[in-house]
């Protein structure tokens, strides 16, 4: 009887490994949400390749981020670009459910924090992609999903960049304890999300000045940062630009790019996506 029981529990262990090995080989099925995929014109399958994930604020058009960040394929260099597609809500606009501020006007229930985690894991899968540059990029609504996704616990995006986005009061404090370096850019004329924080119908989010503190504090990053300044904006004069980087452990960075008098979508120059680019580098 024992000697029986023995041999069914190794029946058992043996079932349950050859399962788990099925398993851990199941191909990474695709989104049910699409996405636009952009390959750099020299791409090498044999190369592996640093993605970039756009998420584009709340609008009709889906495409306008990749377009305006990207406005000739050269300037694409060698990265792969990704726009994630947003739902639509009873306006016909695109729009994520960052669980801040922005823009979920209707109080839709659609989880965009699992579609965005199985987009990545997809795309890591399918195409050859250097893990170590993985990073995401979103811009107003989508700079609050951005840094939405900064605050999860596993996070794996290197740099995560939050153009005209910020954080939300009452969430409650990061859990991020990966290594994600911060990007923020905010004009200080935006009349849309204001460049010192404000509300959305009574839902208050923060200042651009606050959300660097959150996560200078959340890093344990220097208090005094590097300033430069830079010309991105060819109808504001001189470098409208001031660029605050502030050296946090582990080798991450968090930074602050306030443009003087910048509105919420600007007209960038080709410098702005170069430096875009060298912040992922």
């Amino acid at each position: 009887m024992i000697r029986r029981n023995i041999l069914l529990l190794l029946l058992i262990s043996i079932l349950t490994l050859l399962y788990l090995s099925f398993q851990s080989g199941k191909p990474v099925e695709k989104p049910s949400r699409g996405f636009q995929i952009s390959m750099p014109q020299n791409y090498n399958k044999a190369i592996s390749l640093p993605l970039i994930i756009l998420l584009p604020g709340y609008h009709k058009d889906n495409t306008y981020l990749a377009e305006n960040l990207f406005k000739n394929k050269n300037s694409q260099e060698n990265y792969i670009v990704v726009t994630a597609n947003a739902t639509k809500d009873r306006l016909g606009n695109y729009f994520w459910n960052s669980k801040a501020a922005c823009c979920n006007f209707f109080k839709s229930r659609v989880d965009d924090s699992k579609y965005l985690h199985e987009l990545t894991k997809y795309l890591l899968a399918e195409y050859k992609v250097d893990r170590d540059r993985v990073y995401m990029l979103g811009h107003s609504n989508g700079g609050f999903m951005a840094l939405n996704m900064a605050c999860q616990k596993e996070s794996p995006y290197a740099g995560i960049i939050s153009f005209a986005g910020a954080g939300n009061l009452e969430l409650k404090p990061c859990q991020n304890n990966t290594k994600t370096s911060l990007l923020l850019i905010h004009g200080t004329s935006d009349s849309t999300i204001n460049y010192k924080g404000g509300d959305i119908q009574g839902v208050k989010y923060t200042s651009a000045q606050e959300t660097t503190q959150q996560w200078l504090k959340l890093k344990n990053c220097d208090s005094t940062p590097e300033i430069s300044n830079s010309d991105f904006i060819d109808n504001l004069s001189g470098n409208e630009t001031t660029k605050n980087a502030y050296r946090c452990v582990n080798s991450e960075t968090v930074n602050l790019w306030s443009i003087e008098n910048g509105t919420h979508a600007p007209q960038f120059n080709e410098s702005f996506t170069k430096n875009i680019l060298n912040f992922f580098s």
